[in-house]
């Protein structure tokens, strides 16, 4: 199914080269919330589809040269959950990204990052406290491939380097993502 939605604005405008701006937004409360096993049993409200809250999303970024073929990024995200449903608020949270690309190519751009996510646990009454919250490192490298002037395709194999997850939790060994883009 489909998980919670979001929405997303940003402002480029903090510097005359739009180099450096702020992210906000909100994660929408659309996806489900009351999935089950097939016994019967309720799933635990961390691996449902949706959390069942709205949460205000702020972040900022940077990007630049380093030199004629070099850039970097680096971007963070904080994740706040506004309101709790059904006894349930997800635990806040940061996403954090830095990384460099290579310019020197004209076919594709490969890509090396080091992604972030730090969560605080979860809360209320139906929240699995002892379970929940987390401490993630990934390095992450990709490529661009320019599929025409307006659209390219990019993808990333982002492998764990340091994960510390409080009690029981499912955490992937390996996150393939690609995506096309305009």
């Amino acid at each position: 199914g489909i998980g919670d939605i979001r929405v997303t604005g940003r402002y480029q405008g903090l510097t005359a080269d739009h180099s450096t701006g702020l992210t906000f937004g909100l994660k929408l409360p659309t996806g489900e919330t009351n999935d089950t096993f097939k016994s019967g049993n309720a799933l635990d409200r961390g691996l449902e589809l949706g959390t069942g809250t709205t949460d205000l999303l702020l972040g900022g970024y940077h990007f630049g040269n380093i030199n004629r073929d070099w850039d970097y990024f680096a971007q963070a995200t904080l994740q706040i959950a506004l309101n709790t449903h059904k006894e349930f608020r997800p635990g806040n949270g940061i996403n954090a990204s830095v990384g460099v690309r290579y310019m020197g190519f004209e076919s594709f751009i490969p890509q090396l990052q080091l992604n972030t996510r730090i969560e605080k646990r979860e809360s209320g009454a139906q929240a699995d406290i002892a379970n929940s919250g987390a401490t993630l490192l990934y390095i992450s490298p990709g490529v661009t491939v320019p599929i025409n002037k307006s659209v390219q395709a990019f993808g990333f194999l982002q492998v764990p380097i340091y994960q510390r997850v409080n009690g029981y939790q499912i955490e992937p060994e390996v996150l393939l993502s690609e995506i096309g883009r305009a």
